[in-house]
């Protein structure tokens, strides 16, 4: 018999456990947030942030509340630009891509350590960077005590990779969307508060229908599915029409294939590309020029318009591809419906493939600039804080977290049934 509803656990305890372990593993990223890198004046670097002094951007929390860059400033962006970096390599290499397809869970530990090896490399480069901006607050300024920074902020660099990996395998959701996502959220009230501020009833609510709109444009993104009917030589030799749609399966393509990464890809190479576009510019080519407001907003919003499309397509073709997908197919013994196994199979796919992506990535893209406009009308430049990026990163990974509660909770109720049987 099936137990009564209220005698089902709401949450049984592997969901617990996860929860916990999530929980405890977030503790200690906040933890780190707020361990200051020794021998900063900090009153300095409080006047540096204020002037127009260039110093690198990492993400949100490159500076604590105590205007002192933390242990964990860099959070997760160094080993989320590495796997960028690793990934175009094998998606641009015949025989990288064609190691990782052969040689299955080997080739996947052997990328998981060259990822790591570049993680290192670009956290010392980016503390070094970071540091040597910050030399005129430092009370004592030499190379032994820049390496010695250098160390420690890649020390915990690796440690936020560490975490995150903890949190992907032992916790509730993938680590690095989670911590892009607590980034968001810790820096959401203050910038909802700047935006609402000094505004009237009638902005609120052309302010409100924007996310509205945003808002279900990012769930209809990944919500929605296509489904490919499949087939097998047994089915087709079927008479019965009852018989053979029996035999039917699908195979799903989701219109956003790439879930929240593209955004997330977005999101931490954009301020890298800005600050080195400014440090290229007044440090080396000691270039000074103002250029207006308008055409410095225009070339912010097309890079990320083009950028969002790009890693949306990139990262679609590297996380599917069509050509393992139809040897698959073929050698499991299925085939779509009016196409031919093997090379039509694969260019079918790959067709469809590029434009799901194509349009996922302009559909966007579309939202990011409809929010940055409606910004730019309000004269609300806050509004880019909490724009398309941090929504479908929120909405994404709150959706990915309740699926997965989800799984784990129709899992537990199974294993009770089956062991009441």
């Amino acid at each position: 018999m099936v137990k009564p509803l209220k005698e089902i656990k709401l949450l049984p305890n592997a969901v617990k456990e996860k929860l916990l372990i999530t929980l405890l593993l977030i503790f200690l990223i906040r933890i780190g947030n707020f361990i200051d890198i020794p021998g900063v004046n900090r009153n300095s670097v409080l006047n540096l942030t204020k002037s127009n002094v260039f110093i690198p951007s990492i993400n949100t929390n490159l500076l604590n509340s105590s205007s002192i860059p933390s242990l964990f400033c860099f959070g997760i962006g160094p080993s989320i630009n590495a796997s960028i970096i690793i990934q175009l390599f094998i998606a641009i290499s015949p025989n990288l891509k064609k190691f990782q397809r052969e040689e299955g869970n080997f080739a996947r530990k052997k990328i998981s350590q060259y990822t790591r090896y570049l993680t290192v490399f670009l956290s010392f480069t980016q503390s070094f960077i970071l540091i040597f901006s910050l030399r005129s607050s430092l009370y004592i300024w030499n190379w032994t005590t820049a390496c010695e920074l250098c160390c420690f902020l890649t020390a915990g660099s690796m440690i936020v990779l560490w975490i995150s990996e903890k949190i992907t395998k032992n916790g509730i959701t993938n680590g690095a969307s989670l911590l892009v996502f607590l980034n968001i959220i810790t820096s959401t009230p203050q910038q909802v508060l700047a935006s609402f501020s000094n505004i009237n009833i009638y902005q609120l609510i052309l302010i409100f229908l924007t996310y509205m709109i945003n808002i279900s444009g990012v769930i209809f993104l990944q919500q929605s599915v296509r489904y490919i009917p499949l087939m097998t030589s047994k089915a087709v030799l079927q008479t019965s029409g009852t018989k053979l749609s029996k035999q039917k399966t699908f195979f799903p393509v989701k219109l956003n294939q790439a879930g929240v990464m593209p955004i997330v890809f977005t999101s931490y190479l954009l301020p890298i590309i800005k600050s080195f576009t400014l440090f290229l510019i007044s440090n080396v080519l000691h270039i000074s020029f103002i250029l207006p407001k308008v055409l410095t907003q225009f070339i912010y919003y097309s890079t990320e318009f083009i950028l969002i499309c790009l890693f949306t397509n990139f990262y679609t073709l590297i996380l599917v591809d069509p050509k393992d997908i139809s040897e698959n197919l073929q050698k499991t013994g299925f085939f779509i419906p009016g196409i031919r196994p093997g090379k039509q199979t694969f260019l079918f796919l790959e067709k469809l493939f590029n434009r799901q992506s194509f349009i996922g990535g302009i559909i966007l893209a579309i939202n990011t600039l409809f929010l940055n406009i409606v910004g730019l009308y309000l004269n609300l430049p806050s509004l880019q804080g909490i724009s398309i990026s941090s929504q479908i990163i929120i909405v994404g990974v709150t959706i990915e977290i309740v699926e997965k509660i989800r799984s784990l909770i129709l899992s537990d109720i199974y294993q009770n049934l089956e062991s009441k049987k």
